[in-house]
């Protein structure tokens, strides 16, 4: 079983020709995959386009690389540098090119289709003539300008053409707020997928018509391998580097002897032949890698493993195998027709009667001219057994087969190798170019070599499979692929014919359908309908002759399998025999059946849809997809001031803000590149607000519910929407914000009272806890911690020293040492800050960081010996700029120990005191940053006064 799997993934593998994109969301896809990408930032451009470059540079593939803003040719280089071990060794042999867009896509002037096309046919040659295994390409057209759409969207289109004629793949990126909703529908039909962000993660969107190719390959393959592995015919595929087997199939293994097709890969394909035909297969099968292919089937002898030998025909082709050239070979075992034809030439005497009367041209052809020829080979040629003898048989053949054919018949004698059978065209006495068949064996002939040819005349057949071959591969194609109904009655009403898709309308197997009387399957009113018709259709044949080109269009209903009936279109014509008589009717049907219910539907809601339309105060609209109006209701009139008739004037686009406008676009993009994945995403309803400009210059708010109308296969055609004025809940917002504010600036002027209470106290620590609140706002900034935690910080950096406000002065503004009992009361000040906090509403996180700006990473500091992750991150922030400041600063018991200082304890003590991460940033705040306390009193930058001006400076 595992080497039936193993078969079963090689086979896979010559059918298919997949590719690692090396996105982790796409995975493989085959070549000629044409992608577009929707981003929003560089580092979008980065997730997708690194992985890409880098699978396709290990895989041995030109890569190419179009770059534009937001992301420059360094930074792209640079980026792919950081990827990859040898991105240097890649760039230095020219299998990268990072090139900008002005010099692939314009030339000191608008885009230029000509150049860019011409730049692409440039690479694939380059691809093909280095030897890379593929091309794969990327392009931002973030420099695209809407006035060059029309001429890129053509290039796009073109482009994809050209990548499924070669071994390419590309990627198109595109601005998500660049473009429209006309534009974004461009983009995506052009493309077989999508890549799109939501909600932080990559998304692929297939292109439906890519999707419905990819199923239809997949069965193509399946078929494929269920062929090469049960086939009666024995296949191979010989590696054409090596010439060594590569895969087999059961068939082979029994034609050859092995007990299995694993055992003959790696066996040399020329070993179980005779020596002297293993030169000129050797030579046929290099004509095959070269694309030349055999011309005939090739009839040769070969060895089996139990010593036995077979006559086999055999035909290869150019094929593919792991990447690699190699011919895929089809053998049939005729040892028991090349024995029965050597019999029959060597018993000529026994057999003469035979060929005098056999249906089958018979002539003896030795040193290139007839020596004989039967009655039948004289008919088929229009001479005579006199004319013929003697004659080069050369001068029967069509001049532009003769030359292949005397090389042959030259090869044939010399004991080559070649066809035993060949179709060529001769010209008879009358000047008659036909088609012919011959078996030519060598024989003796008056005791020197000889060629016997058997001869049958195939021109009508030859000229009836052509034109069989052509009709069946057409009407098979429209039956089998096509969902309508085709059918055809006779004048009885009897059904003569139905497609496979009979199944899907109406839940009956053709099989079924043929075995039933048609007249059954149709409702009373249909039946009588289609009588009519025919009774009609029959008369005007019999009066005046029917149209032979005349077709009726009849819609009819039927019944389902399952007891419900379908509505379908019928187009019917006639059928005629050779004589031009009418002898049945054929036809082609369509289920309409959604249609007519929508038809009857549509007539009661249309009356019910305008009643409510017409009367409700909101505004009730319908759009196309590209804004253009197509419905407005009266009461857009009481909301905007303009009339029904004003609007359906002019678009959407000119009666909502810019900003609304911007969002609205935003918003119908993503929804239709998200359709284009799942059809009928949309289909509930969704809100935006939206600004409407009103006939008086003024403007109005409104609620706006929006949903997709869908055509019967689920195609957005049209966007309804219902508007709602909300002007007076967005003045009361706007009431809300201002309160806020005013409460805001309310809550500052506290905290900034409080502060400069404690300033009162101590005057060598004024200014102290706005710097260290100006330093934690800073560091905070730098870690990335948001507004709100800012915010937090901020307050806690201006209040930190709250406590020691209920300290006696005396000990704050003492010069020298403190005793253990003094700086025991110093260390209360923490707790006493949080006693007056906490009893102030919201304050209470600000209350605990206050309380923890004193302890310390190993457990050292106090009030209450908190440990690492114990202590609140904004307290281990507030600490170290507490000591940072502190150190800078002039104190009564010391003088400034300066900044270095400062920097150099914080520096020595990370991870024991204090969190390294919080050490880190502040030395890349003062050191890359150039951050500098400014002390310019309570009014002062360094203070931030305002919240706002805290996160303005953050």
């Amino acid at each position: 079983m595992r080497a039936q799997a193993t078969r079963r993934a090689e086979v896979d593998g010559m059918a298919g020709k997949l590719r690692e994109t090396g996105i982790a969301v796409l995975g493989s896809v085959p070549w000629g995959t044409h992608i577009c990408q929707w981003y929003e930032t560089k580092q979008d451009l980065l997730d997708v386009l690194v992985p890409y470059f880098k699978a396709g540079l290990e895989n041995n593939e030109l890569c190419v690389w179009i770059t534009s803003e937001p992301l420059g040719e360094s930074e792209a280089r640079e980026a792919l540098r950081g990827s990859m071990t040898h991105f240097d060794a890649y760039a230095e042999r020219g299998q990268i090119e990072i090139v900008p867009y002005t010099e692939w896509y314009v030339n000191d002037g608008p885009f230029s289709l000509q150049k860019a096309l011409d730049a692409a046919g440039n690479r694939m040659a380059t691809m093909t003539d280095k030897g890379y295994h593929g091309l794969r390409a990327s392009g931002n057209l973030s420099w695209l300008q809407e006035q060059g759409w029309e001429d890129f969207t053509r290039y796009e289109e073109m482009l994809g053409h050209l990548l499924g004629e070669q071994q390419t793949m590309a990627i198109c990126s595109y601005p998500l707020q660049a473009w429209g909703v006309r534009e974004s529908l461009d983009v995506i039909k052009n493309h077989h997928l999508a890549l799109i962000k939501q909600q932080g993660v990559w998304q692929v969107i297939g292109n439906s018509e890519h999707k419905r190719i990819e199923a239809a390959i997949r069965r193509s393959e399946e078929k494929y391998q269920y062929l090469f592995e049960n086939t009666q015919t024995a296949m191979e595929v010989i590696d054409g580097e090596t010439g060594l087997v590569a895969l087999a199939n059961e068939a082979t293994a029994r034609m050859f002897g092995f007990a299995s097709p694993d055992d003959l890969v790696g066996v040399d394909s020329t070993e179980y032949l005779r020596p002297e035909d293993r030169d000129w297969v050797a030579s046929q099968m290099a004509q095959v890698l070269g694309g030349k292919g055999w011309r005939e089937i090739a009839e040769m002898r070969v060895r089996r493993t139990d010593g036995r030998w077979l006559w086999i025909t055999g035909m290869g082709v150019q094929t593919e195998f792991r990447g690699k050239p190699a011919i895929l070979i089809s053998l049939i075992d005729v040892t028991s027709r090349k024995e029965a034809e050597q019999k029959l030439i060597e018993s000529e005497e026994r057999n003469r009667l035979l060929v005098e009367n056999a249906g089958e041209g018979i002539a003896v052809i030795q040193d290139g001219v007839l020596k004989f020829v039967n009655p039948r080979f004289s008919e088929l040629s229009g001479y005579s057994a006199e004319e013929l003898t003697g004659r080069p048989f050369a001068g029967l053949i069509h001049p532009d087969d003769r030359n292949w054919t005397v090389e042959q018949h030259g090869r044939r004698l010399k004991g080559e190798a070649v066809p035993q059978r060949s179709d060529f065209r001769w010209v008879d006495k009358e000047g008659v170019t036909r088609w012919g068949e011959a078996n030519l064996a060598v024989f003796t002939w008056e005791g020197r070599p000889a060629v016997l040819a058997m001869l049958n005349d195939v021109t009508e057949r030859r000229r009836a499979e052509e034109t069989l071959r052509a009709s069946e591969d057409k009407f098979r194609l429209l039956t089998e692929k096509t969902d309508d109904i085709i059918w055809t009655l006779d004048l009885g009403l009897r059904t003569t014919y139905v497609s496979p898709s009979i199944e899907k309308v109406l839940g009956l197997t053709p099989e079924e359908c043929l075995a039933q009387d048609p007249r059954t399957q149709m409702i009373p009113e249909s039946l009588a309908r289609v009588q009519a018709l025919f009774s009609t259709e029959l008369e005007r044949e019999q009066n005046r002759g029917l149209d032979p080109g005349r077709t009726v269009k009849v819609e009819m209903e039927y019944y389902h399998k399952n007891g419900s009936t379908v509505w379908l279109e019928n187009l019917v014509s006639g059928i005629r025999d050779a004589k031009g008589t009418l002898i049945g009717m054929h036809g082609v049907s369509r289920d309409i059946t959604e249609r007519k219910k929508a038809e009857r539907a549509l007539l009661e809601s249309e009356r019910r849809y305008r009643l409510l339309a017409e009367n409700i105060s909101d505004v009730i609209w319908v759009t196309d997809m590209n804004l253009r109006p197509v419905y407005f209701s009266p009461s857009i009139t009481g909301l905007l001031g303009y009339s029904v008739e004003e609007v359906m004037a002019g678009t959407v686009e000119t009666m909502v803000t810019g900003a609304s406008l911007e969002a609205a676009t935003r918003t119908f993009t993503k929804a239709l590149a998200l359709e284009q994945k799942v059809v009928g995403i949309m289909s509930g309803e969704g809100t935006l607000e939206l600004e409407f400009k009103c006939k008086d210059g003024s403007t109005v708010w409104t609620d706006t519910t929006v949903s997709f109308l869908r055509d019967p296969s689920g195609r957005p055609v049209e966007i309804l929407g219902v508007l709602r004025d909300i002007s007076e809940r967005k003045k009361a917002e706007e009431g809300l914000r201002r309160s806020l504010e005013v409460l805001e600036r309310t809550i500052e002027g506290t905290v900034q009272a409080i502060a400069s209470t404690v300033e009162t106290k101590d005057r060598y620590t004024a200014g102290h806890q706005r710097r260290v609140s100006q330093l934690a706002c800073t560091i905070a900034r730098e870690m990335g911690l948001s507004s709100d935690r800012m915010r937090t910080i901020r307050t806690a950096g201006l209040l930190h020293d709250l406590g020691k406000i209920s300290l006696p002065a005396e000990i704050l503004s003492k010069p020298g040492d403190l005793t253990e009992l003094e700086f025991a009361v110093i260390k209360t000040h923490p707790q006493a800050a949080y006693d007056v906090l906490k009893n102030i509403e919201s304050f209470g996180e600000i209350a605990e960081i206050v309380l923890q700006h004193h302890e310390r990473m190993n457990g050292s500091g106090y009030p209450f010996g908190l440990h690492g992750e114990e202590i609140l991150l904004e307290a281990r922030i507030l600490a170290v700029s507490d000591v940072i400041e502190a150190m800078s600063s002039h104190r009564p018991y010391r003088p400034a120990l300066g900044l270095d200082k400062a920097l150099e304890e914080i520096t020595q003590n990370s991870g024991t005191l204090y969190d390294p991460d919080v050490v880190g940033t502040s030395l890349r705040v003062f050191t890359e940053k150039g951050f500098k306390f400014e002390d310019s009193g309570p009014n002062g930058p360094d203070g931030f006064n305002t919240m706002q001006e805290c996160l303005r400076n953050a």
